[in-house]
Formats: C-alpha cells, sequence, structure tokens
C-alpha cells in the first residue's frame, strides 16, 4: 500500500478531470480500484468529472406497409379520431399521433370485444409478427 501524498493527489485529481474511469486510474497509480473510490469520495473529486451526456437514440415508428392502406378493412374502419379521455367503452384504442395522457388521439371505431377495430387488429398483428 502506498501513501497518500500531494504528488499522487494531484495526480488523481487530474486523471478523474480528465475522464478517466476508477478501474483505468488505480492501473496507472498501481493501487486497487477500491482505494480509488474511496479517496475520490473522500477528497469530492467525482464533482469534478466531466458530464459526459449521450445523445438519445430515437427508433422511428414502423411505417404502414402499402399493402396495408389499401387494405379494404382500411376503407371500411377509418378512424374517428376521439380523444382517449372521451372514448366510451368498446372503441378501438388504436393510439393516432402521440400519447398526451387524456388528449390522446385514439381511433374510435367499434372494437367488437377487442382493444383494437378490425383493420388495427390486422395492423397490429402484422407489425408483431
Amino acid at each position: 500500500m502506498t501513501a497518500w501524498n500531494a504528488k499522487r493527489i494531484e495526480e488523481l485529481r487530474s486523471l478523474v478531470v480528465a475522464g478517466w474511469i476508477e478501474r483505468d486510474i488505480a492501473l496507472e497509480l498501481r493501487t486497487s480500484v477500491k482505494a480509488i473510490q474511496i479517496k475520490i469520495a473522500r477528497l469530492g473529486f467525482s464533482a469534478l468529472r466531466p458530464i459526459v451526456r449521450e445523445e438519445p437514440t430515437y427508433v422511428p415508428l414502423p411505417t404502414l406497409a402499402p399493402e396495408l392502406v389499401t387494405h379494404p378493412l382500411a376503407r371500411k374502419y377509418p378512424p374517428l379520431n376521439v380523444r382517449l379521455g372521451d372514448a366510451e367503452e368498446l372503441q378501438c384504442r388504436w393510439i393516432i399521433g402521440d400519447a398526451n395522457g387524456a388528449d390522446t388521439i385514439i381511433c374510435g371505431q367499434p372494437a367488437f370485444y377487442r382493444s383494437w377495430c378490425p383493420y388495427h387488429h390486422v395492423v397490429g398483428r402484422l407489425h408483431h409478427a
């Protein structure tokens, strides 16, 4: 075990500020990872770490295949664009657009003992297949 003198503490500080992880710092300073973690916590160096923010990755929503848009049920069951808060029992709960709580717009067509109308039932099954 090596003593923590001013030179080693300054070296530890510079490595933390540079964004090194504890494992690499421990290898560089020839000590254990636990000793590095404790020293960083006691000296308050964790606040010196650079903030690394990753940009969120957005997965695009699947688009409807052309055969689904021209599906005979698409013409028979066009969306009624009902607010989710105003929806009644047995109305299709397929979300149209963004989900905004009670202001979410849903299809609203009759849903025969299911959550979706016949058209959205077909669409939902094809997307999960």
